[in-house]
């Protein structure tokens, strides 16, 4: 039974929700946001997708312990874990083939027809297969 102005609180414990977890998904959520543009924002945003992790983490912990529910913390736990690992794998691909991918945007910014994109794009898939020992 439920009474307004008494959102998330069960009225026989008394208890409500264990909060944080909306913080948490909110941080996981702009973390994600911002990961996307790797540079210049990118750090940004993986600083929010950790901070979002910590803080899921710590919310569980919480409601766990008070034997509270924590609404919105496992998802930005989940979330935020797997934009991490988005971002770390994104990185790691742009360090490695930040020749080949180089290369390219110069080739892309100097193709006037889309004949001559590409080609561009061939190229950097061919050099791209080179790198990884696949190249024919």
């Amino acid at each position: 039974m439920r009474r307004p102005g008494t959102a998330g609180r069960d009225l026989q414990s008394g208890r409500g929700a264990e909060p944080g977890g909306g913080r948490a998904l909110l941080l996981a959520l702009t973390g994600i946001v911002l990961s996307w543009s790797l540079l210049p924002w990118g750090p940004l945003g993986l600083a929010l997708e950790i901070a979002a992790v910590y803080l899921g983490v710590r919310t569980l912990r919480r409601g766990r312990a008070s034997g509270r529910p924590a609404p919105g913390a496992l998802a930005a736990v989940v979330a935020g874990g797997m934009a991490v690992l988005f971002f770390v794998v994104a990185l790691t691909f742009v360090g490695f083939f930040y020749d080949e991918y180089s290369d390219y945007e110069r080739c892309v910014g100097r193709a006037i027809t889309d004949s001559a994109s590409q080609d561009c794009q061939t190229e950097f898939e061919r050099a791209v297969r080179e790198r990884l020992g696949f190249a024919p």
